[in-house]
């Protein structure tokens, strides 16, 4: 009886989960994607209980997001397992039927690696260390996409010919999916038509698309929605709301009157990413070397799992509960062939990425202060973890949120939304690493605006470095803010913007954006309407009110504004009037939810 460890991981996701910009698509992915992971180890037992392999034994050590790892007590050599749980994730043959049914026609359109490694008695942190490189390299090795089925020039000439009278020419696999402008169409797929005569949507089925993204986008738009609240959110399956399919919804769709015309017709992608959770789970599991292999599933199952079951819920709560973030009257429509017209309201909110320690949101611009608050309240709140050293160490994240208009490709937005996560946990674990406490670990969030529909292509750090004057290696200095001082910060800008029927109080957004392009073009305030004390004082003070942006410790504006009126300022303070103006809106926003 041969005992090994098995890895199974969902990869490529930049071609196989986010290469469209088709809300039901991505969504369809992500889930199929965790899915399979969750389920997984029943079925491989039954597939070899249907092989007559009644002696195989399948253990879930842990499994979330697209990876799982199980313990296997077989027969049969670490080959044989990895092929025969290579064949059942294509869910090809027979093995397709052994799968739930709404997932058979999405799995074979992604991809997996599968690695397993015999249980020689090593240290068990070593074994998964060996899978996860063995898994890197075998991901290079799986094909990304669909390969066409080329047509003869003869072929296509046919089917154009026929194309006044017969619709087939458009299934030509030469031509690419509609959707995501690369794979060969297969068949036609559903999108929803608004007809003019009566302001109601229906479904039409006269996409050419490809398999692999009818797939997908059927199951993104079926009941599994509700499916994978109520399983990981531990939300009803009847909530009394419904669930966006168009990024349209979401944030364009009958916009609150109250709503300040530079957030409509915007939407918000959060992308979430814990602080150092891999270091964090082997400080955890060193407690018990011995029992490794049982605290690791512990870690995640007894701590991660119930912390992120309470986020999602308590996140889809929170947007449930503000008026603005609810679309109380969507248009009526039908979907995929469905006769049942929907007419509750739709949640004007929905999870693109789910599982480990990465997670990525969307919903409307206005909806970004009641999401910040919420989470800085309930990872103040989380309970820490606990390790053998005696330490309680919160867990944190490092999220970044691009706002961009809801047509915006949502592919280039998420990577944005990532890039700024990335900069949100380098401001995280500024420390040596080899000195890293993780007790000290806070959250930060790390906010842009895109003005028009065109995304930073060469990176935030150069497109900021090159608009605001600050250096890419030192952003992760200014950026950032912490989570935990949301309410202080929000206070800060408050203040500096003017309350309803006390604007005087603040400083208008014009002569702010005046001075962020002189400080920009100038690097100083000589020569510009600002000079003059009485202009620069409110200026003055702003700054030293803004002690929320710190470096070497000490509060950021004491070190730029001396005695001297008129001097030359370094590139910091674009840094500080960015969210002053990146967050103008939102606090408008703000003021007309709360006076709701």
């Amino acid at each position: 009886m041969t005992r090994l460890v098995l890895r199974i991981a969902g990869v490529n996701l930049e071609n196989t989960a986010f290469d469209t910009d088709d809300l039901a698509t991505v969504r369809g992915s992500s889930w199929a994607l965790l899915s399979a992971a969750t389920c997984f180890g029943s079925v491989f037992c039954e597939y070899f209980a249907a092989t007559g392999s009644d002696d195989v034994d399948v253990d879930e050590i842990y499994a979330g997001a697209s990876a799982a790892l199980f313990r296997i007590r077989a027969p049969l050599s670490c080959e044989d397992v990895v092929e025969a749980a290579s064949q059942l994730l294509r869910a090809q043959g027979d093995a397709k039927n052994l799968w739930p049914k709404e997932l058979q026609a999405v799995l074979r359109h992604l991809t997996f690696t599968v690695v397993a490694e015999e249980d020689d008695g090593r240290d068990f942190a070593d074994l998964v260390r060996g899978l996860e490189n063995s898994a890197a390299r075998e991901q290079y090795r799986q094909l990304d996409v669909d390969l066409p089925e080329l047509l003869s020039t003869s072929e296509r000439v046919d089917r154009l010919a026929h194309g006044k009278t017969d619709d087939a020419w458009r299934l030509d696999p030469s031509f690419p999916c509609a959707i995501d402008n690369v794979r060969p169409r297969a068949e036609f797929g559903w999108r929803s038509v608004l007809r003019p005569e009566d302001g109601e949507r229906r479904a039409v089925q006269d996409v050419p698309v490809s398999a692999s993204v009818a797939a997908r986008k059927h199951f993104g738009r079926t009941g599994r929605r509700n499916i994978f609240y109520e399983e990981h959110a531990g939300l009803d399956r009847a909530p009394g709301f419904g669930f966006s399919d168009d990024f349209e919804e979401i944030a364009a769709e009958d916009v609150p009157s109250s709503i300040p015309g530079r957030l409509a017709r915007r939407m918000a992608v959060l992308y979430m990413d814990g602080n150092r959770f891999g270091r964090l789970r082997k400080a955890f599991v060193r407690q018990d070397p011995v029992g490794a292999e049982k605290r690791t599933g512990e870690f995640s199952s007894c701590i991660i799992a119930p912390h992120r079951r309470a986020l999602l819920k308590g996140l889809v709560e929170a947007c449930k509960a503000a008026d603005a973030l609810l679309l109380q009257e969507p248009r009526k429509r039908r979907l995929d062939g469905e006769k049942e017209e929907r007419q509750m309201p739709v949640l004007r909110f929905e999870t693109l990425l789910w599982g480990g320690d990465e997670a990525c949101f969307v919903f409307p611009a206005w909806g970004l202060l009641t999401v910040l608050r919420f989470l800085a309240r309930f990872l103040r709140d989380a309970a820490p973890v606990s390790l053998p050293d005696g330490r309680s160490v919160p867990l944190t994240y490092a999220i970044g949120v691009a706002i961009c208009r809801h047509k915006t490709p949502i592919r280039l937005v998420r990577k944005l939304a990532m890039e700024l996560s990335d900069n949100a946990k380098e401001r995280a674990i500024r420390d040596d690493e080899r000195e890293l406490d993780l007790a000290r670990l806070a959250s930060f969030v790390d906010i842009t605006t895109l003005a028009g529909y065109e995304v930073p292509l060469n990176g935030i750090g150069l497109d900021r470095e090159h608009t605001e004057n600050i250096a890419k290696e030192d952003q992760p200095k200014f950026y950032p803010l912490p989570l935990s001082d949301l309410e202080t910060i929000l206070d800060v800008l408050g203040d500096i913007r003017g309350i309803s029927g006390e604007e005087a109080r603040g400083i208008p957004r014009a002569r702010l954006v005046d001075l962020f392009e002189d400080i920009r073009e100038c690097g100083d305030l000589a020569g510009s309407y600002l000079a003059s004390a009485k202009e620069v004082q409110p200026v003055r003070e702003l700054f030293a009110k803004a002690k929320y942006l710190r470096r070497n410790d000490e509060p950021f504006g004491s070190e730029y504004f001396e005695e001297e009126i008129v001097q030359r300022l370094p590139a910091a303070p674009l840094s500080f009037l960015h969210h002053v103006l990146a967050l103008w809106d939102h606090l408008g926003a703000d003021e007309g939810e709360e006076a709701a």
